[in-house]
């Protein structure tokens, strides 16, 4: 059996079109040696062409920070921008 949940397709395509509209309020280089030391849950994203890029995912109180392992680069966007990028239901 699996654990995925089947979505709607409407639901979707709003979730595809949040992450290709998304703007991050501030963009940081990171270390490598922050990068080795983060904590979060892991996404991976992959696109057209086949390529991919890895992120971690880390939540606070009033912010919501995506880190680009490849290119060392972290994305902090507002708290409130959580539930268009990801599902309702998803535990994050």
């Amino acid at each position: 059996s699996s654990n995925k949940e089947a979505f709607s397709n409407d639901l979707l395509t709003s979730i595809v079109d949040s992450w290709q509209n998304a703007y991050a309020m501030q963009v940081f280089t990171v270390s490598r040696e922050e990068i080795n030391d983060l904590t979060g849950k892991k996404i991976s994203v992959s696109y057209k062409d086949n390529s991919s890029s890895e992120l971690i995912l880390q939540l606070s109180n009033n912010s919501l920070s995506l880190f680009n392992i490849q290119k060392q680069l972290k994305y902090q966007f507002p708290i409130s921008i959580k539930h268009k990028l990801f599902a309702h239901n998803e535990p994050l």
